[in-house]
């Protein structure tokens, strides 16, 4: 019976390694609702989602004219509800992967987060957008939000242009443009047109339950090349029709990392020949900084990205090996805990059964048993005085700090401040800040440090980023205890 015992503790712990999310529930769709939007154009209307704050994804079709030219920005009208907003700028467009990103300032919209993994056949979505069959009865006035509809992926496409997704879940025109989710709330896809056959005339004879959604991988990677945060969903979920990561996400995502670090190492040589120079226009080098920050904000990202699918591959092996072959591995775990042995000894238990089972290591650390997410705070003020309270936890991982809405996770009024100035990381229960190569640097405790390492800070010390004073104090959750 103890070693039962010890066996059923065993699985809890191997369920701890790989965290799950509970479908989203029908009553929680309202939120994602919320990030959709409808997109005016002189002649047509669609749709289009949050991806940052004040940043939308759509199609390129519903932003260009019966020509396939793109409209200007300042005929784009953006609304939901009764609120409107006008679109200052075309961020970037595609008309081969029909998708585009506009900015839209003041819109402060939550963004979706973006599956970046490979999608399974009859993998449940929901569609989401403004079809014109049902604002026709209003008039075009919106009383009730955006529409949404359920359906399965059918069929996986892989065209010479793009990768396409095949589903049932209905749209009509006025759909474009807007998200394709999956049970998880994650956008798979950026749904772009309906299927069916030209008859004599010309007319579309549409076929009902065939509709066509961009692969939403095509506009994560459009994001990280543009320093764009991609927000994909904090941890796996694990309903049975849910995409997982594949190898190939992993090796695909490792390029671009690889890819972005020769860009920013291009560019980090460039901005200091340009220093080293002299006798330079501010405009060049802040031409210079500016491709520095994305090109380090891109390299940061896919390689974060990179590392948390290439976790989730290494924790699904196990979970299948558990399930096809793990008698040895739960043996191997019942044995060292009857044998009372340390966690580093447990791990090794895991790491050598996997190998076994598995022909590689899963190559797991000793982990921290914790009664809640360490978080942190730092307060202060800029240096005009405005008070700043930034939080981080365990759960957010990483956060960038600077001047620019479009390229950090938090934002301080301050021109001392780099547009990318700062980057704060919480690796195994410690808080860590790293400079990003700001011109007005970064201290802790009134030592200036170097750019691109990471350096721990502990609660009570001071933080400088250019003008702004920070102090380091304890968030809202526990620290992690010990072993």
């Amino acid at each position: 019976m103890e070693l039962r015992r010890q066996i059923l503790g065993m699985v809890a712990i191997i369920a701890a390694v790989a965290p799950t999310v509970e479908p989203v529930p029908a009553q929680e769709i309202e939120p994602i609702v919320r990030g959709v939007f409808r997109i005016i154009e002189p002649n047509s209307r669609g749709s289009g989602f949050a991806v940052a704050p004040t940043v939308l994804a759509t199609n390129y079709h519903v932003i260009s004219n019966s020509a396939g030219a793109l409209q200007e920005a300042s005929a784009l009208r953006v609304t939901q509800g009764n609120r409107a907003w006008a679109v200052s700028r075309i961020i970037w467009s595609n008309r081969q992967l029909d998708l585009a990103l506009i900015e839209v300032p003041g819109l402060d919209a939550g963004s979706l987060p973006i599956a970046v993994t490979t999608m399974n056949r009859l993998q449940q979505v929901v569609a989401i957008g403004f079809p014109g069959g049902a604002d026709r009865p209003f008039q075009g006035r919106d009383f009730g939000g955006a529409t949404a509809t359920e359906g399965t992926i059918g069929r996986l496409l892989e065209t010479p242009l793009r990768r396409e997704i095949q589903h049932s879940a209905h749209v009509s025109p006025g759909n474009s443009g807007g998200p394709l989710i999956d049970r998880c709330g994650r956008v798979v896809g950026v749904n772009t047109h309906v299927g069916g056959t030209r008859s004599e005339s010309g007319t579309l004879v549409q076929t009902p339950g065939i509709y066509f959604a961009v692969d939403a991988r095509h506009l994560a990677e459009a994001m990280q090349q543009l320093g764009i945060v991609v927000r994909p969903q904090a941890n796996r979920c694990e309903q049975s029709d849910a995409s997982r990561p594949s190898p190939a996400d992993v090796q695909r995502w490792q390029e671009l990392a690889e890819r972005a670090r020769r860009d920013a190492e291009a560019a980090r040589a460039a901005l200091a020949q340009l220093r080293q120079d002299g006798g330079i226009d501010r405009q060049k080098l802040a031409q210079a900084e500016e491709r520095l920050a994305q090109a380090e904000a891109q390299m940061a990202q896919a390689t974060q990205l990179a590392e948390d699918l290439r976790q989730q591959v290494q924790q699904r092996t196990l979970l299948l090996a558990l399930a096809s072959g793990g008698s040895a591995l739960v043996a191997g775990f019942a044995l060292a805990i009857a044998m009372r042995r340390s966690r580093q000894q447990l791990v090794r238990v895991v790491n050598v059964s996997s190998r076994v089972l598995t022909g590689h290591s899963l190559n797991l650390r000793p982990w921290r048993r914790s009664a809640g997410a360490p978080a942190w705070r730092l307060v202060g003020h800029t240096g005009t005085g405005e008070k700043v309270s930034l939080r981080i936890d365990e759960a957010d991982g990483r956060a960038v700090i600077g001047r620019s809405p479009r390229l950090a996770d938090r934002t301080l009024g301050d021109d001392t401040l780099s547009r990318r100035h700062a980057r704060l990381l919480v690796r195994r229960g410690q808080l860590a800040i790293e400079d990003l190569g700001s011109a007005n640097g970064t201290r802790i405790n009134r030592q200036r440090i170097a750019a691109g390492q990471p350096h721990p800070v502990s609660v009570g010390d001071e933080v400088r980023l250019g003008r702004v004073r920070l102090r380091v104090e304890a968030g809202d959750g526990p620290a992690a205890a010990a072993d």
